[in-house]
C-alpha cells in the first residue's frame, strides 16, 4: 500500500549519508555530480528527489564511503 504522505528526503539524506560519511553539502554535491545550490534545496526540503535520481546517487555515495576522506 502506497504511502500517504510519503517524509521528505532532506533527513534522511543528511543522517544517513552526510554526517556518517562527513561530507558537506559541497563535497556531497561534487560526489553525486550535481550542484550545490541543487543539493542544498533538497536538505532545506525546498526541492525534492525523483525515484531514479535517488537511485544513481545512492550508488554514487556507496562508492564514496570506501574512499578516504582527506583530513579537513
Amino acid at each position: 500500500m502506497p504511502m500517504k504522505n510519503p517524509p521528505h528526503p532532506d533527513h534522511s539524506i543528511k543522517d544517513a549519508c552526510l554526517d556518517p560519511l562527513g561530507l558537506s553539502v559541497t563535497e556531497a554535491a561534487k560526489v553525486l555530480g550535481i550542484a550545490r545550490h541543487t543539493l542544498s534545496r533538497v536538505l532545506d526540503g525546498h526541492a525534492g528527489v525523483s525515484p531514479d535520481m535517488a537511485r544513481q546517487h545512492e550508488r554514487d555515495i556507496k562508492v564514496q564511503r570506501y574512499k578516504p576522506h582527506p583530513a579537513a
